[in-house]
């Protein structure tokens, strides 16, 4: 469905064709996904190298799934457009904090998850008047993982 031109001007609407995706708004961001999107190959995970605990029965069940649904299991990292949601605020005065400072190897590693997370289609970028610094925490096999500090 194509909208009225004065529509797409005043919502101030993007199209975006490499994901599919239509956003609306510079300040209150709305997307949509439109269906047909060519979903992009993704390696299919090993199931003999995986270690999944419990009974025979059991790991031959959690084997089926995995390899039944390769595309959910593929170790990348993923979002769900099924369901959108508002956030309502009891005060509507934008917060901002700024960057924490990190030595550049660190920073290195940030703007290369960024970069990987942008190419995924994960992330964009935000013109928003909120913004809230990110902190490098380690995973339990010490790899980086990016997280959102809200405190």
């Amino acid at each position: 469905m194509l909208l009225g031109h004065d529509f797409l001007v005043q919502n101030e609407v993007t199209w975006d064709y490499t994901t599919s995706t239509i956003h609306l708004g510079s300040n209150r961001r709305t997307t949509a996904c439109w269906k047909g999107r060519i979903p992009t190959p993704s390696p299919a995970l090993d199931v003999d190298k995986l270690t999944i605990n419990g009974d025979h029965h059991t790991r031959a069940k959690l084997a089926e799934v995995v390899r039944n649904y390769p595309d959910v299991f593929n170790g990348r990292v993923g979002r769900t457009r099924l369901i959108e949601h508002d956030i309502l605020l009891k005060n509507h005065t934008p917060i901002a904090l700024k960057p924490y400072p990190y030595p550049p190897v660190k920073q290195a590693i940030i703007d290369t998850m960024i970069r990987d997370m942008e190419e995924q289609g994960l992330v964009e970028q935000s013109t928003s008047p909120w913004a809230t610094p990110i902190v490098l925490a380690k995973k339990k096999d010490g790899s980086p993982r990016l997280c959102i500090d809200y405190k």
